[in-house]
C-alpha cells in the first residue's frame, strides 16, 4: 500500500501554489511524442481557485497549450452553459482564458440520451489503457464534499454499483440536485495518481474521515480511492486539515 501524501499549506493560495508546482513538474516530465497528457478534472467551488492557478501557468514561457487533454471525473446532466455545469466552471476559470484548443477538451456529452455510456466510449477510445485494460489517467483530480462524497458517489448508496461500466449515471439526491454522470471506483483507482483538492473548515470533518480511513465507503464514498492501487495526494489548506481538532500523540 502506498502512503497517502497530505500536502497542507496555511492558506488556499499556498495549496494552489504547491498544486501548480507539481503539475508543472509532471508536464515537464511528459514526452510530447506521447501526445497530450490525459487529466480528469473535478467540479465544485474548491476547484475554481486551483484552476485559476493552473491558468496562470500558461503565462509562463514554455507551457504548451497542447500538453493536456481535459476530461471530467463527474458532471451534472445539464447543458454545458448551465451555471451548475462542472464543464462551465473549468471553461471559465481555466480553459477559455488559457486559450486551450477545442480538440483537447473532452466534456461529458450531457445532451445525449445516454451520456454515461457515451462518455465511457470516449474515455475507452482515447485514454491509453493500463493493467487490466482499464483506461489509466496519469492524473485524476477529485474534490471532497462535506458529506464525504467524491465524484458523484454519494453516501447512502453502494459506491461500487455499475463499477465495470467505468462511467455510470448517478441519481440526484435532496442534497445534490441534478442527475449526474460519474466515474466509477474501477476507473478512478486505475489512475496513476489521484489528487484531492480540499479547502475550507467545512471540509475538515470529511478530510479527517479520509485521513483515518475507518468508515465504510457507503458512508464516506471518498474512501473508495484505494492507496493500494493508486498514488493519492491531498492538497489542503490549514482550515480543511483541521489539525487543531485532531488528537495529538
Amino acid at each position: 500500500m502506498k502512503p497517502v501524501e497530505w500536502v497542507v499549506r496555511p492558506t488556499v493560495a499556498g495549496a494552489v501554489e504547491e498544486f501548480c508546482r507539481r503539475l508543472e513538474q509532471r508536464l515537464a516530465a511528459h514526452s510530447r511524442a506521447e501526445g497530450a497528457l490525459p487529466i480528469a478534472l473535478t467540479g465544485g467551488n474548491t476547484a475554481r481557485a486551483f484552476y485559476e492557478g493552473w491558468r496562470r501557468l500558461y503565462g509562463k514561457a514554455g507551457l504548451d497549450r497542447h500538453a493536456v487533454a481535459f476530461y471530467w471525473s463527474d458532471e451534472r446532466i445539464v447543458p454545458p452553459n448551465h451555471p451548475d455545469s462542472n464543464y462551465l466552471l473549468a471553461w471559465q476559470a481555466l480553459l477559455e482564458p488559457a486559450e486551450i484548443p477545442a480538440q483537447f477538451v473532452h466534456r461529458v456529452p450531457t445532451e445525449e440520451a445516454d451520456p454515461a455510456a457515451r462518455y465511457a466510449e470516449i474515455v475507452r477510445r482515447q485514454v491509453p489503457a493500463g493493467p487490466g485494460g482499464v483506461p489509466r489517467f496519469p492524473i485524476l483530480i477529485l474534490g471532497l464534499g462535506e458529506d464525504g462524497h467524491t465524484a458523484s458517489l454519494f453516501p447512502g448508496a453502494d459506491p461500487y454499483a455499475g463499477d465495470a461500466a467505468l462511467v455510470r449515471r448517478a441519481a440526484a439526491t435532496p442534497a445534490h440536485p441534478h442527475d449526474r454522470v460519474t466515474f466509477t471506483p474501477a476507473l478512478i483507482n486505475a489512475a496513476r495518481e489521484v489528487w484531492f483538492l480540499i479547502t475550507g473548515a467545512n471540509k475538515a470533518r470529511a478530510a479527517r474521515a479520509l485521513r483515518e480511513r475507518a468508515a465504510p465507503p457507503a458512508e464516506v464514498p471518498a474512501l473508495i480511492v484505494d492507496p493500494a492501487r493508486t498514488a493519492i495526494t491531498c492538497f489542503l489548506d490549514a482550515a480543511a486539515d483541521g489539525a487543531d481538532q485532531r488528537p495529538h500523540n
